[in-house]
């Protein structure tokens, strides 16, 4: 299974069948868990968006994941 490191409020790595793996990683972090995954994605994008100073989308799972990866705050480190 790959493994992934996630950049945001320190370093948390972990693995996951894919990138999207990081949502639940990020409920964790922000003690959210439990709670419907497509309400926190704004909330979620934007504390991003504010350490990175760049756009985050977050109008699904997909295009925030590839986000985070297009700004090297998430990076696959293993297959």
């Amino acid at each position: 299974m790959p493994r992934y490191v996630l950049d945001y409020a320190g370093l948390r790595d972990f693995e996951s069948a894919d990138p999207s793996g990081v949502v639940e990683v990020m409920k964790t972090i922000m003690r959210c868990e439990g709670e419907e995954t497509n309400g926190l994605l704004s909330i979620f994008a934007s504390n991003v968006c504010d350490q990175v100073n760049k756009p985050i989308r977050f109008g699904n799972v997909d295009e925030f994941t590839q986000d985070l990866l297009k700004h090297k705050v998430l990076k696959e480190i293993s297959q």
